[in-house]
């Protein structure tokens, strides 16, 4: 149970360094799941995901995160109409801290 609410704690202490908001977080950790799983992600992918949010919610998040350095979005080579999207190093370290936290709490 302890390790349980440490490791809470501590991702509480790591999103609160990044000032996200509970959006912002359920839109980042959706971006990631992408990320890692090797597909392209674009900021239409993002603010259509309703059941996080409305779009309009959606897109001022990705704005946010990006005014955040958490997210980078490049016009789209292949389609201009499109906007494809990055996790930043930033971003990354954060899942290295999560990915720590998680490994210590299950020692």
């Amino acid at each position: 149970m302890k390790q349980y609410l440490r490791f809470i704690d501590r991702v509480q202490k790591i999103n609160a360094g990044l000032e996200l908001t509970h959006f912002e977080i359920k839109m980042l950790d959706f971006a990631a799941l992408l990320h890692f799983s090797d597909q392209s992600i674009f900021v239409g992918d993002l603010i259509n995901q309703t059941h996080i949010a409305s779009q309009a919610t959606l897109h001022k998040t990705v704005k946010n995160l990006v005014n955040k350095k958490l997210l980078v979005a490049k016009m789209s080579k292949e389609d201009g109409r499109q906007k494809h999207v990055l996790l930043t190093r930033l971003a990354l370290g954060r899942y290295k801290k999560l990915d720590q936290a998680v490994s210590r709490a299950t020692v």
